[in-house]
């Protein structure tokens, strides 16, 4: 039973130690949305229109989220709740994103706790 126990501890760890990668891959868009790419190209078509490109804050500005939910690998039972990955279905779990309103981030957090 400790090897079992040890091997799904590994599995969160290196599951952490991913999400920590990814986190690390989105955090120049989650702190400041204007490096997005998605930004940059719609800053260029409207560039030669006669309106500007508005942003408001960078932290806490997502109200609204389509959040990705997978089973845990480890523990079934349990959920991975976040966004994916640039690129691939693989869930980055971040409960304290600054880009999300604290109300998604409490949610996501309660979620978590209830399974």
């Amino acid at each position: 039973m400790g090897k079992s126990n040890s091997k799904k501890k590994s599995k969160a760890y290196k599951k952490r130690q991913q999400n920590k990668k990814a986190i690390a891959q989105l955090s120049p868009y989650l702190k400041d949305p204007t490096n997005c790419p998605m930004v940059q190209n719609a800053r260029e078509y409207f560039s030669g229109m006669k309106f500007k490109v508005f942003l408001d804050s960078v932290k806490g500005w997502r109200t609204i989220s389509k959040l990705a939910v997978r089973p845990q690998l480890d523990d079934p039972c349990k959920v991975d709740i976040g966004l994916f990955k640039p690129g691939t279905h693989s869930v980055v779990v971040d409960p304290e994103c600054i880009a999300h309103h604290p109300s998604i981030n409490a949610a996501v957090h309660a979620s978590i706790i209830a399974t």
